[in-house]
């Protein structure tokens, strides 16, 4: 199997994976235009504050944009695996294929880290600080 066949299955599952994003970016923004008040009531919440470097950082929505970004890009996958093509790549497209890939990633991380503060409520009974520690089930036996 060689980079062709590999890449071609490559292609596939972006196509996939973008797939699902756009669906998923959609219906959130629908929904957040459905929904204007989670937003509304998103943007009254105090956000916590933040330890940057031994320092509390009085939080608010730019530092939650901010480290929300910056958790999301631990999530991305495929540029680690992006340089082991170099040597089979002609010259000049690696520069290209990263910046691409770095310009997908970073749009669709920043539209979901609006798109969260509009479709996921922070404060109430329902909202995520509420919620923020996980339920353990315990398995019976």
């Amino acid at each position: 199997m060689g980079i062709a066949e590999s890449a071609f299955v490559a292609l596939g599952f972006f196509g996939a994976h973008i797939l699902t994003l756009s669906v998923l970016l959609v219906t959130s923004l629908v929904y957040m235009i459905q929904n204007p008040s989670i937003f509304g009531a998103n943007m009254e919440t105090p956000f916590p504050d933040v330890s940057v470097w031994g320092k509390a950082v009085t939080g608010n929505v730019f530092t939650a944009l901010f480290f929300g970004y910056g958790t999301s890009m631990l999530g991305m996958t495929g540029f680690e695996a992006s340089a082991q093509f170099v040597e089979e790549q002609a010259p000049g497209v690696f520069p290209k294929t990263l910046r691409n890939m770095w310009a997908l990633s970073s749009l669709f991380n920043v539209a979901f880290a609006v798109l969260a503060l509009g479709v996921l409520p922070m404060d109430g009974p329902e909202g995520i600080i509420a919620k923020k520690e996980v339920e353990r089930c315990s398995r019976r036996t």
